[in-house]
């Protein structure tokens, strides 16, 4: 019923009172400086100015200390922001919607996305029910931050709601030809609907939303903004969950043909987005530039050590992805010497590096196969298996692609039953992440198939989804 009421009194304003933005819609909620949108301070007593004075200085410390993360500072101003604007105003007055969307703010940037979820509900609430000029813009606005607060709080089907009506309402206001148009506003709206729908496993619906995202933000924003690299990034990594690699890659060649061309580009955004496209260019079977790729992102890295936080992983990261190119274009002996490199930083700190770990383990166990080596293949497998089951789960690619590698061992092994078991285990396991028409899904299964017809089991073959 909630949402229902929300829904109704959103189609009214966008229909009787219409959508009339006097600026653009943003991800981050605005402050303007007057009593509470835009409103006239003449009517004020001298004692409400002086508090309206010491109101903005709250939010300006608040919004400081937030950049600063320090967060419970940064609350206590806004609580005390918050009591003043009601002084002022009222608790139902747009300077007091203002406070509470900042405090959702924080609550966002420290990841208490539940508590964030109420402070725009609170908002929400107030914009209803205050007779502001520009209420469809200011009602899209917190819509939007609601919607994504609730995607980042696990609950993506409210989120789609929310976010749907947002984009509607953003639309109408694009349809009316209002100056200046919402169209970053829209596209803000349009990137988080399209998060939403790949978590609902829409796949073709958000790709068309980032697409349209992309092209209102190639319209309106700088081409190395951080906003459109964002969508960039996004549609790519959409590509690459479906297995279209040459089309993630030719977005990661966007992205750093659009840093290497900017000069407010940050230091470490460039070594990321190669490294990046190099990921997609070994997927994409473009060894020789893959190799170039991590080459430049280690050189840069290392060049701009300072800037980049902590460097060290990273630098481990290309030394692994490196390690594993290596191995595929066999340089057996460079690729372990590499990847037992990038173990050595990883297991500092398994829990948070599990999936880096994992993956090195994984290869360095391909290269002990390939070398006969299988004993010490089994254990460095088995090790892999158990860092998954200890930090990252049981329904995870990490786990299916080391049961797969176990699998391998035992049927090299000439154990070709508890081979095919296994990898039937993983088979099912990349399915149901990625479903059948996947490539990871199609090379599981075609290896199983070549198992299935060696051992005789033509039920299993049978049996075998398509």
């Amino acid at each position: 019923m909630r949402w229902s009421r929300i829904s109704m009194a959103v189609t009214f304003l966008v229909v009787t009172a219409g959508f009339y933005p006097s600026c653009a819609v943003t991800e981050k909620p605005g402050f303007r400086r007057a009593g509470g949108d835009g409103e006239s301070n003449e009517n004020l007593t001298q004692e409400q100015k002086t508090s309206l004075k010491r109101y903005h200085k709250l939010c300006r410390l608040a919004k400081r200390l937030l950049v600063q993360k320090r967060f419970r500072a940064a609350q206590d101003k806004v609580s005390r922001a918050l009591l003043l604007a009601g002084q002022i105003h009222g608790p139902s007055h747009p300077l007091a919607a203002q406070t509470i969307a900042l405090r959702g703010r924080i609550y966002t940037t420290m990841g208490r996305h539940h508590l964030a979820t109420d402070s725009y509900r609170a908002e929400l609430r107030i914009w209803r029910r205050a007779p502001s000029p520009r209420k469809g813009v200011l009602m899209a606005d917190c819509l939007h931050r609601l919607g994504v607060s609730l995607h980042r709080a696990g609950q993506a089907s409210e989120a789609l709601k929310i976010l749907v009506t947002t984009v509607a309402m953003k639309r109408a206001g694009l349809d009316r030809g209002t100056k200046p148009p919402p169209e970053p506003g829209l596209a803000a709206s349009l990137h988080a609907l399209a998060r939403v729908h790949w978590t609902l496993k829409a796949h073709a619906k958000a790709v068309a939303l980032f697409r349209e995202a992309i092209a209102l933000r190639r319209k309106h924003l700088p081409p190395a903004h951080r906003d459109l690299v964002q969508s960039l990034a996004a549609l790519a990594g959409c590509y690459e969950a479906l297995g279209r690699y040459n089309l993630a890659a030719g977005l990661h060649g966007e992205i750093v043909t659009k840093l290497r061309s900017s000069s407010k580009a940050s230091a470490t955004s460039l070594p990321r987005a190669l490294k990046r496209l190099a990921d997609m260019s070994v997927r994409a079977g473009r060894a020789a530039q893959a190799e170039k790729q991590y080459l430049e992102a280690r050189s840069l890295a290392r060049k701009h050590a300072g800037a980049m936080g902590n460097v060290t992983i990273f630098l481990a990261e290309l030394d692994s992805r490196l390690g594993i190119l290596y191995a595929r274009t066999n340089r057996a002996a460079l690729a372990a010497s590499l990847l037992r490199k990038g173990l050595a930083v990883f297991g500092k700190d398994e829990k948070s590096n599990a999936e880096s770990v994992v993956r090195c383990l994984i290869q360095l166990a391909k290269i002990q196969r390939t070398e006969k080596q299988l004993g010490l293949a089994t254990k460095t497998i088995r090790r892999a298996l158990n860092v998954v089951r200890k930090y990252l789960g049981h329904r995870t690619y990490s786990y299916a692609r080391a049961l797969a590698e176990l699998g391998e061992v035992y049927a090299a092994q000439q154990a070709r039953e508890q081979a095919a078991r296994i990898l039937g285990r993983a088979f099912e396991i990349v399915r149901t992440l990625y479903g059948a028409k996947n490539p990871r899904t199609r090379r599981l299964r075609a290896r199983l198939v070549e198992l299935y017809t060696a051992l005789g089991w033509k039920n299993k073959l049978q049996e075998l989804p398509k």
